[in-house]
């Protein structure tokens, strides 16, 4: 499949030999064509993870070489982060610090390489219940943790968009629609503010 992709321009051909409307990963289509303005981040993204799966699978150097090129001529100005939730250890006694912080430190290391800015988006209130068991408590000590830990990484703190329990959830942890478009805009907002400090 990647080869595919790779030999079509970044494109997933159909069987009537045409793009699919949806699967494109050229530069050139996300960065210049506005009907793709709205998948512009994600499928920069899903190309990327296609190939270092590729290359962790197969190990062609071809993939790797894609990758980089695509990072040296395309890439971001920002990097955002999105990560809290799946450190955490809802429901598990404490938070196993040591492996959060090795986890942490891996990415921020590579950020930090790359030379790109970033912001790390923490994780935003959930309920205490079953599945996740998302207590405030432990929301608050990972956010801590994370805000402590992911430099050069600027932390933005979801704690601060809401009281607990104000945006429900479906099942403790994932927000309602409504409260996931209330998130995305407060970090979009802390984004722009954050961009303004010059960071």
């Amino acid at each position: 499949m990647t080869d595919h992709i790779l030999d079509h321009n970044y494109s997933l051909i159909d069987t009537d030999g045409k793009p699919t409307t949806w699967a494109v990963w050229s530069p050139e289509r996300l960065n210049d064509d506005p009907r793709y303005w709205e998948e512009h981040g994600v499928n920069a993204l899903e190309i990327l993870s296609h190939l270092k799966v590729a290359m962790h699978i197969v190990g062609s150097p071809r993939y790797e070489k894609a990758y980089r090129d695509l990072i040296e001529k395309h890439h971001p100005s920002l990097i955002v982060v999105e990560m809290g939730d799946t450190v955490a250890g809802y429901g598990m006694p404490q938070i196993n610090r040591p492996w959060l912080i090795e986890q942490v430190r891996t990415l921020t290391g590579k950020i930090a390489a790359s030379r790109i800015s970033c912001n790390w988006v923490g994780p935003m209130w959930g309920q205490n219940e079953p599945p996740y068991n998302k207590s405030d408590a432990r929301v608050k000590e990972v956010s801590q943790l994370l805000s402590e830990s992911v430099s050069p990484c600027r932390y933005i703190d979801s704690t601060a968009f809401a009281r607990p329990g104000e945006l429900p959830t479906r099942d403790g942890t994932h927000l309602q629609p409504d409260g996931y478009r209330k998130w995305s805009t407060a970090i979009t907002d802390a984004i722009v503010r954050l961009r303004g400090q010059g960071s």
